[in-house]
């Protein structure tokens, strides 16, 4: 008996003529092993029924058995595959049973069925998925999104990171996306760029805080490139600056992404700096700082830190940054109220060593006004004199004093409020008039200058009393009517009530103050008062020049 050939006829039709001609072949019966008998037409009708039902069609296979039967015909036996092994088909031939079952193959299965069904749930998948999916996309940065601005002399400057320069002009711009994806940041522009994005928000005394990248020549050229997966409505600050400090010019923002971005150049607050320089010299006062043993021999070498103490007042409550800069490594303290240096852990607000640049110390605290603070400049190790600055940066205006460095102690004075020292006066036509803060350049406002000392080192309280709405400044050292702002440390409009400022601040007794007496509407004159309650004496006296005393 030769092998057999199997033939699927999952493709093609089944006519009657495949089978042998002979009638025996053609009309002979076949029998299930059930010992039920079939005549072979029925089967055939029943092959081609099913072919023309696409989700209940099976497979079926021809078997040809060339030469083994009496008559020489061919014998041919038809087999239904049937998950369940439904039992073969056998046809009885000459006498001779041949029995013929197929293995069930893979070819067994529904395939036009799970085709279909396969395309079904795709279509279903994309309808209730594809949106959601669409908004997730990490396509191709197909859309690009552009902002054109310039750096100029009227730009903000700051410190950035990793620098000690202060003089890096910068611009700020709010990033709103509607996709959450990648979103790629560049610039075009002839000068070296330097690029940061941060999360809500931008503090420019402190750029570290927030910070999600940055980049410096990420897409050659000296331009910075970086890329930021960003969400929906989530704040992001891009700070667009210079490698170089003291850069001024032209730039062009590129951003890329699945759709157009959202670019609004946006204002951060200005930032005030007062610098102060001193130096430590043998004549210095020194100390025992924070852990030195005084009474231990191994340790007696410690008491000599050179410090300098330095009084540090806000107009406005903020945070202040405070910073140090030297070729010494230095060491800085605040302190609120008192400073003893027989007790440097007493009233201690914050201390830092290292956090600045090149060994120098970086505090940040938040003050407010009419409080005592004591910053402490001194070294990491002992014997080490040199000269030092000290940078105060913030929203508002911070004076720095230097204190009596002979002092043994710095303490808030106990001495109840109970002095109080009062100066009257007048405006009339013949006083300076000038043009004051936030002015129209064609107003003019009449004031007086009055130079204030104190007896005693504590909080005061300048007040006005008069029938004219006033306006109180309070400067440290001079004044310059042409620039108002100057030396400023305070001003207030109806902090006394009744429309009369109020001037709340603490002095000490080796400084020179100016308080600057107006009014709130130009071109008045008047009577008016200024009253000083504090734990002192107070001298009020004619301030004579306009930038010396």
């Amino acid at each position: 008996m030769t092998t057999p050939e199997e033939i699927c006829l999952d493709d093609i039709e089944i006519p009657s003529a495949q089978f042998t001609n002979t009638p025996a072949s053609l009309h002979g019966p076949v029998i299930i092993t059930s010992d039920h008998h079939h005549k072979r037409q029925s089967i055939i009708s029943r092959i081609n029924g099913q072919r023309n039902k696409i989700f209940s069609r099976r497979l079926f296979y021809r078997k040809v058995l060339q030469g083994d039967n009496e008559s020489g015909d061919s014998i041919t036996e038809w087999e239904r595959c049937d998950d369940f092994g439904s039992t073969p088909f056998i046809q009885q031939n000459s006498g001779k049973h041949i029995l013929y079952r197929l293995r069930q193959q893979l070819q067994c299965q529904y395939k036009i069925p799970l085709v279909i069904i396969l395309i079904v749930i795709s279509l279903l998948f994309g309808f209730f998925f594809g949106r959601k999916l669409r908004s997730y996309s990490i396509g191709p940065y197909s859309i690009q999104s552009n902002y054109t601005s310039r750096w100029t002399n009227n730009s903000s400057t700051y410190r950035r990171i990793n620098s000690s320069i202060s003089s890096y002009y910068y611009e700020t711009y709010e990033i709103d996306v509607v996709v959450a994806s990648n979103y790629s940041f560049s610039t075009k522009s002839q000068i070296d760029t330097y690029g940061y994005i941060y999360n809500n928000s931008f503090h420019p005394t402190n750029p570290s805080l927030n910070l999600l990248i940055e980049d410096d020549n990420g897409d050659g050229n000296k331009q910075f490139r970086f890329k930021a997966f960003l969400i929906p409505w989530t704040k992001y600050i891009l700070v667009v600056t210079t490698f170089s400090p003291n850069t001024l010019g032209a730039f062009q923002i590129v951003v890329t992404g699945p759709t157009a971005v959202a670019i609004r150049s946006i204002c951060i607050p200005n930032i005030q700096s007062t610098i102060y320089s001193s130096q430590w010299t043998i004549h210095s006062p020194k100390y025992c700082r924070d852990r030195c043993l005084m009474s231990d021999d191994d340790y007696e070498f410690d008491k000599d830190y050179y410090y300098e103490a330095i009084l540090v007042n806000v107009s406005a409550a903020s945070n202040v940054t405070i910073m140090s800069k030297s070729n010494v490594n230095t060491y800085g303290y605040i302190y609120e109220n008192s400073f003893d240096p027989s007790d440097s852990s007493l009233n201690l607000l914050v201390e830092d060593d290292n956090s600045g640049d090149n060994e120098q110390f970086q505090l940040s605290a938040f003050l407010q006004p009419s409080t005592i603070y004591i910053l402490v400049a001194t070294t990491s190790y002992p014997y080490v004199m040199g000269t030092f600055s000290i940078i105060a940066t913030g929203s508002h205006l911070a004076s720095l004093t230097r204190t009596n460095a002979r002092w043994p102690s710095i303490r808030k004075t106990t001495i109840p409020w109970s002095t109080q020292s009062t100066y009257s006066s007048a405006w009339s036509t013949e006083s300076p008039s000038y043009c004051r803060t936030n002015c129209i350049a064609s107003d003019s406002y009449y004031y007086e200058a009055i130079r204030v000392r104190v007896s005693n080192y504590g909080i005061f309280s300048l007040t006005s009393k008069s029938n004219i709405d006033t306006y109180g400044y309070l400067y440290i050292n001079t004044f310059d009517p042409a620039s108002p702002s100057s030396n400023l440390l305070l001003e207030n409009d109806d902090g006394g009530g009744s429309g009369q400022f109020g001037l709340t601040y603490s002095l000490l007794i080796d400084s020179i103050y100016v308080l600057v007496a107006t009014t709130y509407y130009p071109n008045v004159t008047g009577l008016f008062s200024v009253s000083a309650p504090g734990p002192g004496f107070v001298t009020f006296s004619a301030y004579v020049g306009t930038k010396t005393l």
